[in-house]
């Protein structure tokens, strides 16, 4: 029998205010952030306008050419916290059509902060895109239902349920969700310090 769990809504936050926003304090042109992070003006107007909503990959190249992390896009606070609380009732969520996706964020805002994860929901046929990915830092994905097929190529692994995979993000990869049901992941990763 089919789940009927009802679907999320679209857009939690106003991810492409907040992109634009930031855009415009760095003094990026539309033009110079495509040349930044390697998405198509058109991608990015659409994205800023609320028009398309970014992958996660998409929102990660875009916080890496911001200088950002990419809870930038969903935290409200200042980043001067050491310790944040985040209830459950109370975590940031968007979701992505493009990639069938749906993100919950489990860090906050903390000063310094080098790690970012959620929950990742992705539902059948969900998958990264048909390009390869890659950026600083590492990665840590703990499969907690479903099956993803990460690519590394030429490697190919398969997550279950009980699953994890660790890997360098500077490596080329995408990820599909090969199984016949919504496939849910833990999802930390990390990024370099920006100056």
């Amino acid at each position: 029998m089919r789940n009927k769990r009802s679907k999320p809504e679209p857009l939690l936050i106003d991810i492409g205010q907040k992109i634009r926003s930031l855009r415009r304090k760095k003094g990026f042109s539309i033009e110079t952030l495509s040349s930044q992070c390697g998405l198509s003006v058109g991608a990015i107007q659409k994205i800023e306008t609320n028009h398309m909503v970014p992958t996660i990959t998409s929102l990660m190249k875009i916080a890496n050419a911001l200088g950002e992390k990419v809870i930038i896009f969903a935290d409200e606070n200042d980043g001067k916290e050491k310790v944040i609380l985040v209830k459950k009732e109370k975590r940031l969520g968007f979701y992505s059509e493009m990639s069938k996706t749906f993100h919950q964020y489990i860090t906050g805002h903390v000063e310094e902060r080098l790690l970012e994860g959620g929950i990742f929901s992705a539902a059948c046929g969900g998958e990264s895109g048909q390009q390869m990915n890659s950026h600083p830092g590492e990665e840590i994905i703990l499969c907690l239902k479903g099956r993803i097929e990460f690519l590394t190529p030429p490697q190919k692994y398969i997550l279950t349920a009980g699953d994890s995979i660790h890997f360098k993000s500077d490596l080329p990869h995408r990820w599909i969700n090969v199984g016949k049901t919504q496939a849910q992941l833990i999802w930390i990763y990390t990024y370099p310090q920006t100056g």
